[in-house]
């Protein structure tokens, strides 16, 4: 059976084999165990799957990471009309929300 060598492999075997049709069942050695005849892989093959699939996550986690750091969508937009970057018609209808809807 395929040796696995990264720590979340069972977060990327869900992906590449669906149903939960392997097991590990020593965390020490990390032996991956597939109880399906339908699939079948080297070492080898599974490692570089598992390569490829977080490479993927990895491209796109700096989304991730900016998401929690932004200033909220609504602050940023309220610093663009104070700053008179909106169109004047974009910007009245703003004004106008404000101003029928003060602030306390």
């Amino acid at each position: 059976m395929p040796i696995i060598k990264h720590a979340r492999v069972g977060d990327i075997l869900e992906k590449l084999v669906p149903d939960g049709l392997w097991d590990i069942p020593n965390e020490a050695t990390m032996e991956l165990v597939v109880t399906s005849t339908q699939y079948s892989a080297t070492e080898e093959q599974v490692n570089a799957l598992i390569e490829i699939e977080i490479a993927k996550e990895e491209a796109v986690l700096y989304r991730e990471e900016r998401k929690y750091q932004y200033p909220d969508i609504g602050d940023q937009l309220d610093d663009l009309f104070h700053q008179g970057v909106f169109s004047s018609e974009m910007a009245d209808k703003i004004q106008a929300v404000k101003d029928a809807f003060p602030k306390p």
